[in-house]
């Protein structure tokens, strides 16, 4: 399989900070504000804690009274965009709500692999991982749709989490999906950036070349 075929289909992040009491409304519109001078939301709704800003092409923002959601599954998106409205999202709410320390981040990629010509991913996965074939499934009374691994890898600070399957709606590719759970106070506002960055690194060169050497 091709590594310079991979690509990235969602990106989102969640990081939670100490509550914040009597977020107000005004609060809230003020932010919209200071955010849609640089990024289009053409949908800002109240819901409870907080506000949710939306578009269309799946662009989706959350902030709350003790987290911030930023999700993005628009094609044209890659991970220095990402990154670039996290940073200016996560300095808006910062001032505007005097956050002063972040208490836990979670970073969540999905991406699609295209197969080989001639391959599926379904079969990809069961030559790779397993030690079954979709015959011995019938045992189950069943056929077999697919099969996919699911890895969890803690260390000090962090936990990742991979799920690698076929992408059941094209069996041409391969979907993977990584999350990335941070724990630990910091005040530092540039550390979950770098905390998305490492997330896509294990994905586009540790994960990759895992599946590419099985």
């Amino acid at each position: 399989m091709n590594p310079e075929l991979l690509k990235t289909i969602h990106y989102s992040t969640e990081i939670v900070f100490p509550p914040i009491t009597n977020l107000e409304k005004n609060t809230l519109v003020d932010i919209y504000s200071k955010i849609c001078q640089t990024f289009e939301y053409p949908s800002f709704s109240l819901i409870p804690n907080g506000a949710q800003l939306t578009h269309p092409n799946g662009s989706a923002l959350r902030i709350m009274s003790d987290r911030l959601y930023i999700q993005e599954e628009d094609s044209q998106f890659n991970i220095q965009l990402f990154m670039d409205k996290t940073k200016t999202v996560m300095e808006h709410i910062r001032t505007e709500m005097n956050i002063p320390m972040f208490l836990f981040q979670a970073v969540v990629l999905r991406s699609l692999w295209p197969c080989d010509s001639g391959n599926s991913s379904r079969d990809i996965l069961l030559n790779k991982f397993f030690s079954f074939t979709s015959e011995d499934i019938n045992t189950l009374g069943k056929n077999l749709g697919g099969a996919g691994l699911r890895l969890n890898l803690p260390g000090k600070d962090e936990v990742m989490d991979i799920r690698i399957e076929p992408w059941f709606r094209d069996m041409n590719n391969l979907f993977i999906e990584i999350k990335g759970e941070f724990h630990g106070v910091v005040y530092n506002s540039s550390i979950p950036l770098e905390r998305i960055n490492r997330v896509y690194d294990f994905l586009f060169q540790d994960i990759s070349k895992f599946v590419i050497e099985r």
